[in-house]
């Protein structure tokens, strides 16, 4: 579940803005309206919560209504997700999440609340801009938004949230995200950080945390002997990387020569859900990182 933290200005902008331009937010974006002053009332969770949800029906924003699905088309519906796709009912076909798919010039292809099916919406911002934290804000990453080791991905819905970059998972005990495969938080011999499935973590612990982690991670046995690491195809090779590389946010572990290395890449620029540029689709320049990043996590 989203958080952001917003004075009334802006929510009352955020929410009558929306309206105008025929945006969809999301509606269980929890918003906290009042801060606590002091550490033990946060601690306490004594902040005023609430969500776009219920703030677009205190200032009189209804909520569209849309065409129920036939039994038919819930069972091709279901299908597609299980494919992380969404159903068009107008081509009844699967179609990426925040992709033109189905979808007429100035539109994209999102999911929406209570619905299995994808819907064209008009995108909250501009190409290469997320809506995070109640505005548009560049992917580019010139000001970092997120903490260290993270970036800015979109969601099937078409918001942003804050995730671990790609090689990276979430430790909940030391509230950051650190690389795969080598040693991080784990303190016992021949363990490494390790990413597992989101399912695996429950999920009245997932909804407490204010932003919308995907990518959880644990120390787990290697496998492996030492100064060797396990690869995607469960084999052992020889880890050859700096200390420095490997304890950057730029740099990406490869398997090169049955070698595993630290290296970073360049490429060239580009827009969110394939709308042009030079990245391939689902991919967006960052200046930070100076290579094409993953930008849609479903």
């Amino acid at each position: 579940m989203l958080t952001m933290i917003l004075t009334l200005y802006t929510i009352i902008t955020l929410v009558s803005s929306a309206a105008v331009k025929g945006i969809d937010l999301d509606e269980d974006i929890k918003i906290v309206v009042l801060r606590a002053n002091n550490e033990v009332l946060r601690a306490n969770n004594e902040d005023f919560i609430t969500t776009i949800g219920e703030l677009s029906r205190i200032f009189g924003r209804k909520r569209r209504e849309y065409k129920k699905l036939s039994k038919d088309e819930i069972k091709k519906a279901r299908s597609c997700r299980k494919k992380k796709l969404l159903y068009s009912t107008k081509d009844e076909s699967c179609h990426p999440p925040t992709t033109r798919g189905p979808c007429r010039d100035g539109k994209w292809f999102v999911a929406v609340k209570e619905r299995l099916d994808g819907v064209c919406r008009k995108p909250p911002c501009n190409n290469d801009e997320v809506f995070y934290d109640g505005s548009c804000t560049p992917v580019d990453e010139k000001k970092a938004v997120c903490p260290e080791f993270q970036q800015l991905y979109v969601n099937k819905k078409g918001f942003g949230f804050c995730d671990c970059q790609s090689g990276f998972s979430y430790s909940i005990a030391k509230n950051t995200c650190y690389r795969e495969l080598v040693g991080g938080p784990c303190e016992e011999e021949g363990e490494v950080w390790s990413g597992v499935p989101k399912n695996s973590i429950p999920k009245e612990v997932r909804e407490r945390l204010q932003f919308g982690v995907k990518k959880f991670g644990e120390c787990q046995s290697s496998g492996c002997d030492a100064g060797y690491v396990k690869w995607s195809d469960n084999k052992c090779y020889k880890m050859k990387a700096s200390t420095m590389c490997l304890e950057s946010e730029t740099g990406d572990l490869e398997l090169i020569e049955d070698e595993v290395t630290c290296s970073s890449s360049m490429g060239g620029r580009s827009t969110i859900g394939g709308r042009g540029g030079g990245c391939r689709k689902g991919r967006a320049w960052s200046n930070r990182r100076q290579r094409c990043i993953r930008v849609f996590r479903g």
